[in-house]
């Protein structure tokens, strides 16, 4: 729904705008799914499952609830490990979790003036793409192409880099372009009276025709509906296959990295995360709260699998475009007693795909 009040006057300086964020007892709306929001999915030309959308509102003060976490073992601009969204979800103890900012895939490295807590993450990027960020007390948001020297003055505690603009004033800042691509989606924006507003979208872009083909939202249809949403200000985070939503420690939406058959949801390993915090003495399970992290572990076991190439079972119809491997991560979330070599992986991942999903295996 549009506001029914009149929008603010701009107080766009040529960088930046600052909006008053809402104020009261936070209120957390809990996640709204919108489905089909981005299309279909096909099978043997049925419908096999829908694309959706996934909505929050973030109401009243955001100051103890709104944060922006870096990956646990830190980043640097050139190099960083990676993380799944929902593991650091749970490291960091959020409510309700999404990836960010954009970063290197080759070295793990960040990019942009993201903000965590008062600290930069990455001590050595620059700025980058437009920011959203909001400062210390709570008081206010910002968002646009603020610099580091920004960032002080503002006093901003907690900022995402994203790569561009979608609304501004109330506007879309994104042109209709007829050969854009559909993608998976992730905004984040705020209304005129303060409350934050991040829509995730499914999709698959380079999803092949045989199973219904590219998925998701342009840009220009994301922007579109953040304005519906009655946003005033939004920003693109980053989309395609690292677009993840966990909520109470549970992937909510349907992520596509790591194209194996799309009936089984693949996260991306990211940077940092877009967290929504428990009110404090609110948390539905307070073992997550800042959760001790075995990093030798995490470190290793990636190496260990990544390493392993041709592990999948897959071949034709799929061939090559989904020969790849998981994270060590999420082999153990999903196949826990499977042994840690290849062969019982694949023994395992094979019994699983074709008892239960056997309209991929025409």
């Amino acid at each position: 729904m549009a506001p029914s009040a009149p929008l603010p006057p701009s107080n766009w300086n040529g960088r930046y705008v600052q909006l008053q964020a809402a104020t009261g007892p936070s209120s957390y709306s809990g996640v709204d799914i919108i489905e089909g929001l981005g299309g279909p999915i096909l099978y043997n030309m049925r419908q096999y499952r829908s694309w959706n959308g996934y909505l929050i509102s973030l109401g009243g003060s955001p100051r103890d609830t709104w944060r922006v976490f870096p990956p646990p073992l830190g980043c640097t601009a050139s190099s960083g490990v990676l993380f799944e969204v929902q593991d650091s979800a749970e490291y960091y103890g959020c409510r309700y979790a999404t990836n960010g900012p954009p970063f290197s895939m080759s070295t793990g490295g960040c990019i942009g003036l993201d903000m965590s807590e008062g600290r930069k993450v990455c001590p050595d990027c620059t700025q980058y793409g437009v920011s959203f960020g909001l400062d210390a007390n709570g008081t206010n948001w910002y968002v646009g192409k603020l610099t580091e020297e920004d960032m002080s003055v503002l006093d901003v505690a907690n900022a995402v880099t994203g790569f561009g603009w979608l609304v501004r004033d109330g506007v879309s800042t994104v042109g209709y372009n007829p050969s854009a691509g559909n993608a998976a989606r992730n905004a984040i924006g705020v209304r005129a009276d303060g409350t934050l507003v991040q829509l995730i979208v499914d999709g698959c872009g380079s999803c092949p025709d045989e199973i219904g083909g590219s998925k998701g939202l342009t840009t220009y249809a994301l922007a579109q509906e953040m304005l519906a949403l009655g946003v005033l200000h939004a920003v693109n985070l980053d989309g395609g296959g690292s677009t993840t939503a966990v909520e109470d420690g549970e992937i909510i939406n349907w992520p596509t990295d790591r194209h194996i058959p799309v009936t089984v949801p693949q996260q991306r390993d990211v940077t940092s995360i877009v967290c929504t915090m428990y009110p404090e003495g609110a948390s539905a399970d307070p073992s997550r709260t800042r959760n001790t992290f075995d990093k030798t572990t995490h470190v290793d076991r990636i190496k260990e699998v990544e390493s392993d190439a041709g592990m999948w079972p897959f071949g034709a119809p799929f061939g090559a475009w989904y020969e790849q491997t998981p994270t060590y991560a999420w082999l153990h979330r999903n196949f826990p007693t499977a042994a840690d070599t290849a062969d019982g992986l694949v023994s395992d991942l094979r019994k699983k795909f074709l008892l239960n999903t056997p309209e991929l295996w025409w």
